[in-house]
C-alpha cells in the first residue's frame, strides 16, 4: 500500500494522463456476454472475503488497466428509497499502476482474480459505511460489483476507443466481520 504522501506524487504526476485516461464515456449497463464474473456467493460478512473471478467466455482477448483501483472490481450498493445503483466515493485515491506500458491480456476461455477496491467504505464515528461523499449508508445491504474492461490494448499511454463494463449478480454484505474489511 502506498503512503499518502507517495500517492500524491504519483497522482501529481499521473495529473496530465487522468484526463486521457478517464475522457471517454463508459459503455452502458449492459453486461457483454464475453466477460462474466464466476462463483460469486449469495452474502459475505466481509469485503475481504469476496474473491472476485472474471472469466473470458468469448472467443477473442479481452484487456484491462492496471491503474489502480481501477483494476479492481468496484462496488455499488442498492439504494432501495431511489431504486437504483449507487456508487460509492472514496475519501482518498490513486492512480498507480504497476507495468504502466504493459497491456494485461485474458485470452479466451481464460480467468482472472482479481481485487475489490474498498475505497468507498469508510470507518466513521457510527463504524464502517459505505460513503457517497459527506452522506453514506450502512455498510450492510445489497452490492454488485463492477468491472471495466475493453477489447483492445488498455495502457496508461493507450485508450482504447471504448471500456466495457460487467456487473456482477447482487449478493448481500452484512458487514459482520468488520476487521476483516481491508485497510480500515
Amino acid at each position: 500500500m502506498l503512503s499518502r504522501i507517495a500517492c500524491r506524487r504519483v497522482l501529481l504526476v499521473l495529473a496530465v494522463a487522468t484526463p486521457v485516461l478517464m475522457s471517454a464515456p463508459f459503455a452502458s449497463e449492459t453486461t457483454p456476454a464475453e466477460l462474466r464474473f464466476e462463483l460469486l456467493a449469495a452474502s459475505y460478512r466481509s469485503v475481504a472475503e469476496i474473491r472476485p473471478t472474471l472469466v473470458n467466455s468469448g472467443a477473442r482477448s479481452l484487456f484491462l488497466t492496471r491503474t489502480y483501483p481501477l483494476a479492481g472490481a468496484s462496488l455499488e450498493r442498492w439504494d432501495d428509497v431511489l431504486g437504483e445503483w449507487q456508487s460509492g466515493t472514496a475519501a482518498m485515491g490513486c492512480g498507480t499502476a504497476a507495468d504502466p506500458d504493459k497491456p494485461l491480456e485474458i485470452k479466451p476461455g481464460n480467468r482472472y482474480t482479481t481485487f475489490v477496491w474498498d475505497g468507498p467504505i469508510e470507518r466513521r464515528p457510527e463504524g464502517l459505511v459505505f460513503a457517497l461523499g459527506l452522506a453514506s449508508r450502512p455498510l450492510r445491504g445489497r452490492y454488485r460489483l463492477v468491472f471495466k474492461y475493453a477489447t483492445s490494448p488498455w495502457t496508461v499511454a493507450i485508450r482504447p476507443p471504448e471500456i466495457l463494463t460487467v456487473f456482477s449478480s447482487p449478493f448481500e454484505l452484512s458487514g459482520d466481520a468488520e476487521d476483516g474489511t481491508p485497510g480500515k
